[in-house]
């Protein structure tokens, strides 16, 4: 297996593993985020609401144990948030809830740069494809997933501080 292959599976696992759980944790919470999107009908929520949260747990097993199976369907994900963002984001309904995570934050362009970067970075690996791969490839692979999820954490984090600022001193960007 290529060694971006798995760098980029195994990150992808610790950017949806929290999303995961908080959809699984505060279902509720998460069905009326889905319905504020306005794109789901109304009798589909609930049943469009746990799809998303078991497709995203059986993506995190994928990612683990069929990586390339796991990216594509990664991919596809985050690219059907993407989209969901950006109608939302056109229709001037940047107030609501991107149900992210635990934190309540609003639709921004920088949550499309983010998602649009997952989408590139999983695209880039599943056009790489499987490779054969040594231990050092993995020994190698592991920390470099650390490094690139803590990173991507970090980002998650400034965007929670913009949202959180914006609304103690009411400023955007």
């Amino acid at each position: 297996m290529e060694l971006w292959l798995l760098v980029i599976a195994w990150t992808f696992v610790g950017v949806l593993t929290p999303a995961a759980v908080h959809k699984v944790k505060d279902h509720a919470r998460f069905k009326a985020m889905v319905g504020a999107y306005k794109i789901v009908p109304e009798f589909l929520l609930t049943l469009a609401a746990i799809s998303i949260a078991l497709l995203e747990v059986l993506t995190i097993t994928l990612l683990i144990f069929q990586p390339v199976i796991g990216l594509v369907l990664a991919t596809g994900l985050f690219a059907v948030y993407l989209l969901a963002i950006l109608i939302n984001l056109m229709r001037d309904r940047a107030y609501i809830d991107c149900g992210c995570g635990d934190d309540p934050v609003p639709l921004s362009w920088r949550i499309v740069a983010r998602n649009a970067c997952l989408v590139v970075s999983g695209l880039f690996a599943i056009l790489i494809g499987p490779g054969l791969m040594n231990l050092a490839d993995f020994m190698i692979a592991l920390p470099m997933a650390v490094v690139a999820v803590v990173l991507y954490h970090g980002f998650e984090q400034l965007i929670q501080n913009s949202a959180n600022r914006s609304k103690l001193f009411g400023v955007t960007g």
